[in-house]
């Protein structure tokens, strides 16, 4: 076996494994139920919701079990949880360390959806595939139900396939997709791909790349898209001379930049995040973030050039090249780690100049010295709190109190060397782990200097920390009053496997596609003006309402345009609500909700969204809300109205509840959906109203798109009918007491392939005359006529 692929017999050992329980499903769950319990990186899993496994007939399937070791997580996550495995169903094969050509799962989105077993029946019939025999009709049914079920995808599908048979079934992520076309020829389009035509597929790489493996396809693909991009002829314009002052000013290059430099420089020059994340330790994230950053306050300080793609300023190449490594959407973005980034020239040369004898090689949880220690620090978030302050910033925390006594515990603080880690806590009502930072200046006799260096999107709760045993003698359980408590090595290793765990979320998808303008006006029925027009006034307002009746498509609009400027079908930067009558600024902002015996302060879905965004400034966020006159808008958005106002993006309030500063980033965009045909909803008041652009959306039966559409079903009958509708429109849009906001949408008439009287007659009998009977409740002879007119284009 070729040591590329040293998983695949043990990913196959695996498979054999599962195979076992096919029998056993609920013996199967029990096994994953304990290992959850005991292993917080499968906390995502959320066995302890009802709610989620019920609809699943309490029973997990095997796709969803190897995605468990298959998603964004480093490779020495992914080791543990694969030796854990081995350990527990007693497979004998070698552990992997590599995992070249595996394509890998969003954290957001590793798990399948399973609905009456289908998904185990496709595994079962997937190991028992015969590659000599060709695929069976069985096989291929199982396929295209797999596919069918909401939330599973193309691309998941066969990636799973990919990891029980390598050597059977080719994974079609985008990246293999690619290159097929590409360096192959072999092109389709993924919404066509379905059993029969993905055996096909098989079949037809067996004749045009013979005598070469899948999973050497596979591993082919990824270095073909890694290498494809040719050098972008880019130039900061900073000399050798200019990097050097640069790296002597703390302000631009901080402790964790001069970190990030120095481990580049030790391995070379060039590396991955994640290389750099499994030797010297750290999250990619700091590596990948922490540049961006960096690069930033590098243009603040000198105004050097920058790179833009798509008006986007990409702060990180301004310290890296993009030779040979850089992603079609030039972003900091890497597939199993495998992305290389090079130091600049000048910067490389500078490095060689300067002193970094005292800075750590090593992550200091990794290279642990006898000398080093980890603290628990308090914050009171009445007073101030962690989230007023960003990455890299610093606080002072004097050694006496404010009326000149010494500080609880106040060996703690004489303690205190620069470089300890530091867990920073916010005391009540908040309780939550909120960041992580290290000591830059220790004891000088009037107080100790913490930098704070990460934010946690997911904070931990104190009841979570409370209740795990090893955290049993954690100093500050003991004695919750004080602000600096010790931390004992393992007890800092727990915690921050915690924090891993919990925050190993949102990362970008190597699998999505790509979207633009042109594939926006393909699937909704605007022109290209309107198109321009809706942009403009997003990106100028940063909220805009599409509003209009029934059926315009104002919902398929908007993922559509958050994708068409994003340049990608990426969902993780995009959230989505529906409004109510009772949904309330707790749901939304910030309220105490109850767990337990208790009531905890917690954040709403648009804070931790925002938070989210901010994390990540370089990419745009879209917050998507169907029906938003459906709720107390006022009410729900509170103190937050003015910060939603495209000139008050990235000011800082106070939170009522919690007493932390907020802010709305100012890469979130807000698109609300709004049905101006439903006389139960309030109008949004003048107060919300400024704050957004309104856009109308009509009936696109005139449309291009939709004449188009209406030319591929090619029946008259068909065409009658949309004649019909075109002429209720111009009556109810002269109707004094309705308008043209109560037209019929053409969304109600799209999505077919073929055209069907049996459908036509459904959408008229239960979609659009029980509209008319609610448009002219008291005026039967209006509602019979047209009900007559209906009935005349089925009967001629």
């Amino acid at each position: 076996m070729n040591n590329e692929f040293q998983w695949i017999p043990f990913y196959g050992a695996f498979a054999k494994k599962i195979l076992e329980y096919k029998d056993k499903r609920h013996e199967l769950m029990e096994i994953m139920q304990q290992l959850h319990e005991e292993e917080p990186l499968l906390n995502y899993l959320n066995f302890d919701r009802e709610d989620w496994w019920e609809p699943r007939g309490n029973e997990i399937d095997p796709f969803s079990i190897f995605a468990t070791f298959n998603r964004q997580i480093t490779d020495k996550n992914r080791i543990r949880l694969i030796k854990r495995y081995a350990e527990e169903f007693n497979i004998n094969e070698e552990i992997p360390m590599e995992f070249n050509s595996i394509p890998v799962l969003n954290n957001l989105n590793s798990f399948y959806f399973n609905q009456d077993g289908i998904l185990w029946d496709l595994f079962i019939e997937a190991m028992n595939f015969d590659e000599n025999e060709g695929m069976s009709e069985e096989f291929q049914t199982l396929f295209d139900k797999s596919l069918s079920i909401n939330g599973n995808g193309l691309s998941s599908i066969t990636i799973g396939l990919y990891w029980i048979r390598p050597n059977v079934f080719i994974s079609l992520d985008s990246r293999n997709v690619e290159f097929l076309a590409e360096q192959h020829k072999i092109s389709f389009k993924a919404k066509d791909v379905d059993g029969e035509k993905y055996n096909e597929l098989l079949q037809t790489l067996k004749i045009q790349i013979p005598n070469t493996s899948i999973p050497m396809i596979s591993f082919q693909a990824w270095h073909y898209t890694k290498n494809r991009n040719s050098k972008v002829n880019y130039s900061t314009g900073l000399s050798v001379k200019d990097w050097v002052e640069l790296l002597n000013d703390p302000k631009v290059f901080n402790q964790q930049s001069l970190e990030i430099m120095k481990r580049f420089k030790d391995y070379g020059g060039s590396a991955s995040c994640s290389q750099l994340s499994n030797k010297y330790g750290e999250t990619v994230n700091f590596y990948n973030r922490g540049s961006s950053a960096l690069g930033k306050r590098i243009y603040d300080e000198t105004h050097c050039n920058v790179y833009k793609e798509n008006g986007k300023n990409r702060w990180w190449r301004i310290l890296y090249t993009a030779t040979d490594t850089v992603s079609e959407n030039n972003e900091m973005q890497e597939r199993d780690g495998t992305f290389v980034y090079k130091l600049r020239d000048e910067l490389n040369e500078a490095l060689n100049q300067v002193e970094l004898s005292h800075i750590k090689l090593y992550a200091d949880e990794l290279d642990v010295q006898p000398s080093q220690n980890f603290w628990w620090i308090n914050a009171n978030p009445k007073i101030w709190s962690f989230s007023s302050i960003n990455v890299g910033e610093t606080i002072e925390y004097t050694l006496t109190t404010e009326h000149g006594g010494k500080r609880r515990i106040y060996q703690n603080f004489l303690d205190a060397k620069v470089g300890d880690l530091v867990i920073c806590y916010e005391s009540s009502p908040v309780k939550q782990v909120v960041a992580l930072g290290k000591i830059v200046q220790e004891n000088n006799g009037k107080n100790i200097v913490l930098e704070k260096t990460k934010n946690l999107l997911n904070p931990i709760d104190y009841s979570s920390l409370k209740e795990s045993e090893e955290l049993n003698q954690l100093e500050f359980f003991s004695n919750m009053n004080g602000t600096l408590f010790k931390v004992m090595p393992e007890e800092y290793d727990f915690i921050i496997e915690l924090i891993d765990a919990n925050n190993e979320k949102r990362a970008n998808n190597e699998e999505v596609q790509e979207y633009s303008k042109i594939d926006f006006l393909d699937e909704v029925y605007l022109s290209e003006e309107s198109y321009e027009t809706l942009i403009a006034l997003l990106l100028h307002k940063k909220n805009i309402i599409l509003q209009g009746a029934p059926g315009v498509g104002k919902t398929f609009t908007a993922k559509r345009l958050a994708w068409s400027i994003m340049g990608k079908k990426d969902d993780t930067r995009i959230e989505m609500v529906q409004f109510h009558q009772n949904y309330s600024y707790e749901d939304f902002i910030l309220g105490y909700k109850p767990k337990e015996d208790t009531f905890e302060l917690q954040e709403g879905i648009f804070v931790r969204f925002c938070r989210l965004a901010a994390n990540d400034p370089e990419n745009d966020y879209f917050f998507i809300i169907d029906e938003i006159n459906r709720a107390n808008m006022s009410k729900v958005f509170g103190e937050l109205l003015m910060l939603i106002e495209n000139e008050y993006r990235d000011e800082k309030i106070v939170m009522p509840y919690s007493g932390k500063q907020f802010s709305v980033p100012n890469n979130l965009y807000i698109i609300g959906m709004m049905n101006t045909a439903d006389r139960s909803l309030a109008m949004i008041d003048y107060a919300l109203r400024r704050r957004f652009s309104f856009f109308e959306m009509e009936p696109a039966f005139d449309s291009e798109g939709f004449k188009q559409y209406q030319e591929t079903l090619n029946n008259e009958q068909f065409n009658n009918v949309i004649n019909q509708i075109k002429s209720l429109n111009f009556e109810i849009e002269a109707e004094a007491t309705l308008g043209k906001g109560f037209c019929i949408g053409h969304s109600y008439f799209t999505g077919q392939s073929t055209y069907s009287e049996e459908w036509i007659r459904r959408i008229i009998k239960y979609d659009i005359v029980p509209m008319l009977n609610e448009y002219w409740f008291d005026e039967n002879e209006k509602i019979g006529k047209w009900e007559k007119q209906f009935r005349g284009v089925f009967d001629e």
